[in-house]
């Protein structure tokens, strides 16, 4: 992935998204499957990394995200994960008045659907299956 041509605030809605995921897989009980699985897709990792990095190269304050060691392929890919976030905000924004203020800007920032295309070539290559953004 590309971050770097991504917006603070996208990249710092990413990261809150990634954080929210890590709270819900600690949130589940011992023995039961965690909904995002933070700790068994390594892509986790690799998208977190990358948008930290991003962040410090821009010289934001964030807390880093501590992710559990990957032990084990399954369950939902991050990058499952960050298209759905994209989507529902982008389903978000629609439903708002035409002149209303766009929280997270999906369509003014073109950043969002770069990275929703990077995302869709992701899940491509994982056989992933994916409800497509329609822009």
């Amino acid at each position: 992935m590309d971050y770097v041509a991504t917006t603070t605030s996208s990249l710092r809605e990413l990261h809150d998204a990634i954080q929210r995921c890590v709270d819900e897989d600690n949130k589940t009980l011992p023995g039961v499957d965690k909904p995002y699985g933070v700790g068994e897709h390594s892509d986790w990792k690799t998208h977190l990394d990358q948008i930290e990095v991003e962040l410090k190269n821009r010289n934001e304050s964030f807390t880093p995200i501590a992710l559990p060691k990957v032990a084990q392929q399954k369950t939902t890919p991050c990058a499952a994960v960050l298209y759905e976030r994209i989507r529902i905000r982008l389903a978000e924004e629609d439903k708002l008045p035409a002149d209303a203020i766009k929280p997270f800007g999906v369509r003014e920032f073109s950043d969002w659907r770069r990275l929703s295309e990077q995302l869709e070539t992701e899940l491509n290559s994982l056989n992933h299956s994916y409800a497509k953004i329609i822009w």
